[in-house]
């Protein structure tokens, strides 16, 4: 893909923050647990579980006339492997190969269920699993039907996974920080830190049969972001995620 096809800097730009995404979801968690168990389902049931997991949808950052949000391999300076996804403008481009990596279902017709991703990944294993995802279109369909009824499709999207650049021994999951001043978000292995309640917010979940046994999302949770937690409910997460450990989800 040599354009961001698709992609509406308004429906971007719409996105709560990552806390008050949360406080959302935290609202509807009952909602939140049938749901997961509905898109796992619907995603084995294609053979793409592996593929996919639900996101929680929240932005960091403002999308200009001519930009979008792509996500790339990166080294930060103390040799840390980290994908970051920035602000760039679309005459950029054409430079790299990227495909669509995660969606608001809210804002994709049921006839294209792929037409209105929200960011982009350079990552070899985000191209491979969207690759696979992209010949069984009625995941997404049914994903955003049921999302729907539930009264979720504006609380959680799509997200691809793994990514593959930041795969190896130890990783139990990964950490997102903002970088205000590069207009970016920087993603990295998460090697056994704890997960101390109200600072990190769980963002997206496997639906991978083999990442847990179980089906309850607070065991799923596999990206976190660093943000705002000042005066949220408790949740499954904060009385679980600091001893949280992942499966094979890979």
């Amino acid at each position: 893909m040599s354009r961001p096809e698709g992609f509406d800097r308004h429906v971007y730009r719409s996105l709560p923050v990552v806390g008050d995404a949360f406080d959302l979801l935290v609202g509807n968690w009952q909602c939140f647990s049938v749901a997961f168990e509905h898109a796992r389902h619907i995603a084995a049931t294609h053979g793409v579980d592996g593929d996919l997991g639900l996101l929680l949808l929240h932005r960091h950052h403002e999308v200009g006339t001519e930009e979008f949000m792509l996500e790339t391999p990166d080294v930060l300076s103390s040799g840390q492997r980290a994908l970051t996804t920035s602000v760039t403008p679309m005459n950029r481009a054409a430079a790299v190969e990227f495909v669509p990596a995660r969606w608001a279902l809210s804002a994709c017709s049921l006839d294209e269920p792929f037409d209105a991703p929200l960011e982009y990944s350079c990552d070899a294993g985000a191209i491979g699993a969207y690759r696979r995802v992209a010949r069984h279109p009625d995941v997404f369909r049914h994903i955003g039907e049921m999302l729907r009824k539930l009264g979720l499709d504006g609380v959680l999207g799509v997200t691809t996974l793994p990514r593959t650049w930041l795969l190896g021994d130890g990783v139990t999951g990964f950490v997102e920080r903002t970088d205000v001043e590069r207009q970016a978000s920087v993603l990295c292995a998460r090697q056994d830190e704890p997960l101390e309640s109200g600072e990190y917010i769980p963002t997206a979940w496997s639906l991978a049969r083999t990442f847990m046994s179980t089906c309850l999302p607070e065991y799923s949770c596999f990206a976190w972001c660093i943000g705002r937690g000042e005066g949220r409910h408790e949740t499954p997460h904060d009385r679980r995620q600091t001893s949280h450990r992942s499966g094979d989800w890979a």
